[in-house]
C-alpha cells in the first residue's frame, strides 16, 4: 500500500489536529457531506404529498414512496461502477444535476401528475452519492490514516447532527405537501456540494502536479532511514561504553598479571605493597565485566564458561590449574556430559600453536 501513496499509522495527538484543521481536506469533506446529508429526506415528504391527494388508498400511501427506495437500490450500485471509468466527478456531477432537476421541479409544483411522480422516484439518486464521497474522500488523503480517520468521523457526526433537526425545520408538516421553503433549501445545497465536489477534484489534481503526495512518501522513507540510522548509533554508542568498560577490566588484569608488579599506592597508604595476588574465578564472575566478543580478550560467556587469553601462559597455569583442579579429577558431584569435558587441554603448545582449542 505505501507504493500507491498510503503513508503508515503513526500516534495521534496535537500535531495530527494540526495538520486536519491546516489543510483544505477537513473542510471540504465535511461541509460537503453535511449538504448533501439535509437533502435525503424524501420518502416522509411523497408520502404525505399522496396522501394529500385523496387518489389513493390506506396502502398505496405507503407502497408508491417505496419506488423511491426501489430506485436507490439500483442507482446506488450502478452509479459509483463510473467512477472505475471515468473521473469521480463526472458521475458525482450526473447524479447532483439529476436531483437538481427534481427539486427545481417540486419546488415549481405546478406540472403533469407524470413528471411530479418521476421528480420523487428520482430523488432516489441521492443513494449514490455517498458511495462516492468517502472513497474521493480516502483518496486524497490517503497519505495520512490518522487524518483520514478523524475527518471521515467527523463527516459522519456533523452530517447527522444536521439532518436530526433539519428536516423538521425546513419541511415542516404544516407546509406540505407542497414544502415551497424546503424545496428552495435543497436546490440550494444541491448547487453548493456540487461545486465543492468538482473544486475539490480540481484541487486534488494540483496537488498532484506539484507533487505533494509523493513527497510525503519520500518523507515517510526518509524518517524510516532516519529511525534505522539513529537505533544504529544507538547500538554503536552502546558497544562503545562496552568496549570501555572490557578495556578497563583487562588492563587491570594484564597490570596483576606482571610478575613483580602491584598497583601504585596512594599517599595516605603505607609504602609497603602487599604481595600480588591474582583473581580467582568467583571474583572474574561477580566483576563488572561486560560480555562482549574480542579477540585476544577476556570473554565472558553467559553459561558460566571463561575463555582467557594471555601472552605468558606460565603466569596463570599454576593458579588455574589448582583452582580447577577438581575438572581433572571430578567427583560424584561433577557428572560428566555431553556438554562438559574435564582434563587438561589436548596437544596444545603454547609456543608453537597459535589459537588453543577452546572446550
Amino acid at each position: 500500500m505505501q507504493s500507491d501513496g498510503v503513508r503508515k499509522s503513526a500516534k495521534i495527538g496535537k500535531r495530527m489536529l494540526k495538520r486536519v484543521f491546516c489543510h483544505w481536506h477537513f473542510y471540504f469533506a465535511v461541509i460537503t457531506y453535511v449538504t448533501f446529508q439535509c437533502t435525503t429526506w424524501v420518502g416522509g415528504q411523497m408520502g404525505l404529498w399522496v396522501k394529500s391527494t385523496h387518489q389513493y388508498s390506506v396502502e398505496l400511501i405507503n407502497i408508491l414512496p417505496t419506488g423511491t427506495q426501489l430506485l436507490a437500490i439500483v442507482v446506488g450500485v450502478l452509479i459509483p461502477q463510473f467512477a472505475m471509468v471515468y473521473p469521480i466527478w463526472m458521475p458525482f456531477t450526473f447524479a447532483g444535476i439529476v436531483l437538481l432537476f427534481c427539486n427545481i421541479c417540486l419546488r415549481i409544483w405546478s406540472i403533469p401528475i407524470g413528471l411530479k411522480f418521476a421528480s420523487w422516484f428520482l430523488l432516489g439518486f441521492n443513494s449514490c452519492m455517498t458511495p462516492m464521497i468517502f472513497p474521493f474522500v480516502h483518496v486524497i488523503m490517503k497519505d495520512d490514516n490518522e487524518a483520514k480517520s478523524f475527518t471521515t468521523g467527523a463527516m459522519m457526526t456533523v452530517g447527522w447532527a444536521f439532518f436530526s433537526w433539519y428536516n423538521v425545520v425546513v419541511f415542516p408538516v404544516t407546509e406540505a405537501p407542497q414544502f415551497a421553503r424546503g424545496f428552495t433549501a435543497s436546490i440550494c445545497l444541491i448547487s453548493i456540494y456540487i461545486t465543492l465536489f468538482v473544486t475539490g477534484y480540481l484541487l486534488w489534481q494540483r496537488d498532484i502536479r506539484r507533487g505533494l503526495y509523493k513527497n510525503a512518501i519520500e518523507e515517510e522513507e526518509n524518517e524510516e532511514i532516519f529511525n534505522e540510522k539513529a537505533n544504529l548509533a544507538a547500538v554503536e554508542i552502546t558497544h562503545l561504553e562496552e568496549k570501555k568498560t572490557l578495556i578497563t577490566t583487562i588492563r587491570q588484569l594484564q597490570q596483576m598479571s606482571k610478575p613483580g608488579t602491584t598497583s601504585e599506592p596512594d599517599d595516605s597508604q603505607e609504602s609497603d605493597s602487599e604481595p600480588e595476588q591474582y583473581l580467582t574465578f568467583a571474583e572474574l564472575l561477580g566483576s563488572n565485566a561486560v560480555s562482549y566478543p574480542t579477540r585476544n580478550t577476556i570473554r565472558l560467556v553467559w553459561s558460566f564458561q571463561i575463555i582467557v587469553t594471555v601472552d605468558d601462559l606460565e603466569i596463570w597455569e599454576s593458579d588455574w590449574i589448582d583452582f580447577h583442579r577438581h575438572h581433572s579429577d571430578p567427583d560424584a558431584l561433577y557428572e560428566e556430559s555431553g556438554y562438559a569435558k574435564y582434563g587438561n587441554l589436548p596437544d596444545y603448545d603454547p609456543k608453537t600453536d597459535e589459537d588453543p582449542p577452546i572446550y
